[in-house]
């Protein structure tokens, strides 16, 4: 009963018809049959893939100029590192486990550019992880000290003025993680949510009666959460998934409303104007998502591990396949438009 009351209200709370802008990513239109993910024929040849860049010696590469005093590639090519910011707290995409590790499915993105890295560029390269968050990646991708991007970074329009994106790796959307014995009552209805990230403009604007308290992290929110102090905390359901979890009494909290009301996208964020590196970027993403498609053994192992059925964060599997088919497509008819 509760849990239809804290639904209901949360439903009556957003305002209809605000339009959710999520920034460059071109438009994905939803899946008619969610349950059924379209299908996408195998293919025999690796050659219907987005064309492989030759296999040259880092001499002879033609670079396309940036705003950088040298490209991603020029850089990785003479230092043999390739710097990443990512995040310690954004399970199930990058963080920090109980033996110290950095794992989660971003990071198994960042290793697959890396080694597509060291096809392009015949030689060895170290990835080397620096910790970012919502305030700090853009300011660090600005100064080049990181060359990208990845963990649950969120395309929208406000950070395409000042990073260019990869096309997107995952969809998700802002949902609510609360008690289920806990009575959401207004006026008084406090939200959290973490301040900066792309939730809060249409928390803000959608649940007008509600009181937000805005937090430096979605582990604040959660132990204000655990405390009482706030009724729910919003974030990305797909992350907030990953926090419950965390819980040793997860089975006492739950996600609402069942669909977002809010669409995210994850996406890498690139130097801007760096095409030859974004282009080398998108297509280990994109195949990675065909492999997943089309049931290569390790690509879908690496997708169970952190959103199978036993995995760290169990969606949706029709709906995620969906997401991949349709930013294939996309992909594959905007590289036809610009040759």
């Amino acid at each position: 009963m509760l849990r239809r009351v804290a639904i209901a209200l949360i439903s009556c709370l957003l305002t209809v018809g605000l339009a959710i802008v999520v920034g460059a990513q071109p438009s994905v239109q939803p899946n008619p049959q969610p349950n059924t993910p379209p299908t996408v024929q195998p293919n025999p040849q690796p050659s219907a893939l987005p064309t492989a860049q030759p296999e040259v010696s880092p001499s002879d590469i033609q670079f396309k100029r940036t705003n950088r005093a040298e490209t991603v590639l020029e850089k990785v090519a003479r230092s043999g590192v390739l710097t990443a910011g990512t995040r310690t707290d954004a399970s199930p995409f990058a963080y920090i486990d109980a033996q110290g590790n950095w794992v989660g499915f971003a990071i198994e993105l960042l290793r697959l550019i890396q080694a597509g890295m060291q096809d392009r560029l015949q030689r060895p390269i170290q990835l080397q992880l620096v910790e970012t968050n919502v305030a700090d990646w853009a300011s660090k991708l600005e100064r080049d000290e990181i060359d990208l991007v990845c963990g649950s970074t969120s395309i929208t329009t406000s950070r395409n003025l000042r990073a260019d994106f990869s096309v997107g790796y995952f969809r998700t959307g802002t949902q609510f993680l609360v008690k289920k014995d806990h009575l959401l009552t207004p006026p008084e209805l406090q939200i959290g949510v973490v301040r900066g990230a792309s939730n809060e403009h249409p928390i803000e604007t959608q649940l007008r009666l509600a009181k937000l308290t805005r937090f430096a992290d979605r582990a604040e929110g959660l132990t204000a959460l655990v405390a009482g102090r706030i009724d729910a905390l919003a974030s990305d359901g797909i992350l907030l998934e990953g926090l419950r979890q965390t819980l040793p009494n997860a089975e006492m909290f739950e996600i609402i409303p069942t669909q977002p009301f809010s669409l995210e996208i994850y996406g890498c964020a690139l130097p801007q104007n760096d095409t030859t590196f974004k282009a080398l970027v998108n297509r280990e993403l994109i195949t990675f998502m065909w492999n997943v498609l089309n049931n290569d053994s390790l690509a879908v192992a690496t997708f169970d591990t952190w959103f199978g059925s036993e995995g760290i964060a169990p969606v949706d599997r029709a709906q995620i396949l969906g997401f991949f088919a349709e930013t294939i497509a996309s992909y594959e008819q905007n590289s036809g438009n610009s040759n």
